[in-house]
């Protein structure tokens, strides 16, 4: 091993690592937003690990091998709910992956490999420009290749150290990261055969590392031999659904690959090209582009403000994916809080299936947000349980079922959800707060959200399966008659399913909610107009269609007649002239602006 081969990098090449990870950072903060893919009320982007404060916690890890990498993950996570934080950590992760595999290069003599030590952060751009995430597998690889230079560079000095140095760390490592240290095995392994050639080292270390993970995982944990052995790159689910993570799996055969070549004469010193120089801002840009998944980021983002009731940044958000039926279910929340769905549904993507997702769906996260907001707290509630069962003590999940449980009375099991909540890292104060609330006043009689909730919730009993969809909004009138988003909410499904004399049936309702005369809101009028057209006479309870509205019916009925054997022509011309009109939609089943 030359002198020249294991020299320290130069200032040049320190500089350009500092701006690499600088706008490593900056992409993943201002490009991916982390804490999208913390956000637990949305798509799922993988395992989302759940942490506590407190011994008792902690304890459940230690016993365990690789319990103490899954502790750290899933602390490390939870800084993912701030923006900044979470890239952050990703980024200090990648710098330290980094590290890693320059020194296990540097010190096993192979100066050019030592231009593969940006490889992770760019594999890492690509696990999280998809919204997908595996910190704990990150973590695990870390601690494997942390301890590797040491290793190679005791290797170096003679074969009883090097021995006993993988006899003692081949077994904490096993223990504090799992069969991940499989990884740090066969790096040392091949560095013996291959490089220098030992085979009297490399014969006894693979022992050792076979016998590791069934001597600890199996005989003195009882683990089964498959969880045993398998590295949590190949055993978690860390995968968007339906999308394999592939470079996860390239992240943690780098090192022991890179230690194959390492063993060819070309991986010896050069000097590096100035076109080399640029070469890991040039991988890393490319795959920035060609991983990103902006549809991923919308639906994230639209969902995430949603759940802080930041409707108008839902609504500008939805533009970048706005026929994405979950998306549309959330723009509809917002045009409803915000008062708009009576006269905006349609400038927007409509059809029933997105309106309404199905509500067996283990994963609609959205439903448990809109029987919340309508005041359907069972509904909620069975939902939230489901969600519960798929992705764990979710802190957001405990948020709400304690609020569920606050307004339905049951107030010793909401103190479990608030007493579990003053052990998470963000949702403490909350948790103390209304357990403190409780202390005071057991009724929470001052509390606007749980007196709201106890105002509009059923008195009956009944399960969603046993009614039917319009049923479930009408149900919710008849137990309070101002809930306004319930109303919204049944007259927007008349809408959509096509049914003006429906609608036309429920106006009587309007005033309820202190409606502004003489005019119907707009979409209300456009289905009166409808609904007469075929021979209806309803009772428009004094209120008034303006002008216009019978205008644009003459309007798209012209164009009908004139494109009847077109329909194509007659799609694309009320596209181009009356793009938000119900018209347009019980025309051609068409709505949204282009």
């Amino acid at each position: 091993m030359n002198a020249e081969a294991t020299r320290s990098p130069t200032l040049g090449t320190r500089l350009r690592d500092v701006v690499f990870f600088i706008l490593f950072f900056l992409y993943l903060r201002l490009v991916v937003d982390v804490r999208l893919i913390a956000h637990c009320a949305g798509p799922r982007s993988g395992d989302l690990p759940v942490f506590y404060r407190g011994w008792t916690f902690f304890r459940e890890f230690v016993v365990r091998p690789g319990g103490l990498v899954e502790y750290a993950g899933a602390f490390l996570f939870q800084l993912f709910s701030h923006a900044w934080l979470g890239a952050l950590v990703v980024t200090c992760l990648a710098w330290l992956l980094s590290l890693c595999v320059s020194g296990c290069f540097a010190a096993s003599g192979s100066q050019r490999l030592r231009c593969l030590r940006h490889v992770p952060a760019v594999l890492l751009l690509a696990i999280y420009s998809r919204y997908a995430h595996c910190i704990t597998s990150i973590v695990a690889l870390l601690a494997a290749l942390c301890l590797l230079p040491a290793y190679l560079r005791i290797s170096a000095k003679g074969t009883a150290a090097a021995m006993a140095f993988f006899i003692v760390v081949c077994p904490a490592l096993y223990c504090i990261a799992g069969a991940t240290c499989v990884v740090f095995a066969a790096t040392c392994i091949l560095y013996e055969a291959l490089i220098m050639r030992r085979w009297q080292l490399a014969a006894p270390c693979l022992l050792v590392a076979g016998a590791v993970p069934w001597a600890i995982g199996v005989l003195l944990c009882g683990s089964p031999p498959a969880a045993a052995l398998t590295p949590y790159a190949f055993s978690w689910n860390v995968a968007i659904p339906g999308e394999p993570l592939w470079a996860i799996y390239v992240l943690y055969l780098l090192v022991p690959a890179g230690m194959i070549l390492s063993s060819g004469s070309w991986a010896a010193a050069h000097r590096v090209r100035p076109w080399e120089a640029l070469l890991p801002f040039v991988l890393a840009a490319g795959t920035a582009y060609f991983a990103f998944a902006p549809g991923g980021k919308a639906l994230r983002t639209v969902d995430f403000y949603a759940s802080r009731g930041k409707w108008e940044q839902v609504l500008a958000a939805a533009r970048a994916d706005p026929a994405n039926p979950p998306i549309v279910q959330t723009v509809d929340r917002a045009l409803c809080h915000t008062g708009r769905m009576a006269d905006e549904l349609f400038s927007h993507p409509q059809s029933l299936p997105a309106l309404l997702i199905d509500p067996n769906e283990p994963l609609s996260w959205q439903w448990a947000e809109i029987w919340l907001d309508v005041g359907f707290v069972n509904a909620a509630e069975h939902h939230l349980a489901q969600a519960e069962e798929v992705v764990g003590e979710q802190p957001a999940i405990l948020q709400k079922l304690a609020l569920i449980h606050m307004a339905k009375g049951n107030i010793g099991t909401a103190k479990i959800y608030l007493k579990a909540l003053t052990r998470t890292l963000f949702r403490d104060e909350w948790a103390v707060t209304h357990l403190k609330e409780l202390e005071d006043d057991p009724n929470l009689s001052n509390d606007p959200q749980v007196q709201w909730l106890r105002g509009t919730m059923p008195k009956t009993s009944a399960l969603i399966k046993e009614q039917t969809t319009d049923e479930w909004f009408l149900e919710l009138l008849d137990t309070n008659p101002t809930n306004r988003l319930a109303f919204e909410y049944l007259m927007a499904l008349y809408l959509v399913a096509g049914r003006p004399d429906k609608v036309a049936e429920t106006i009587h309702r309007l005033d309820t909610f202190g409606c502004a005369r003489p005019y119907l809101p707009e979409h209300y009028a456009e289905a009166v107009v409808a609904y007469m057209a075929k021979g209806g006479k309803p009772d428009l309870y004094g209120w008034q269609i303006r002008e216009e509205t019978l205008q644009r019916f003459q309007a798209c009925m012209e164009s009908a007649r004139t494109h009847q054997n077109d329909p194509a022509a007659l799609r694309r011309e009320l596209r181009e002239t009356f793009p938000g009109s119900y018209f347009r939609y019980l025309l051609v089943g068409e709505s949204g602006r282009p």
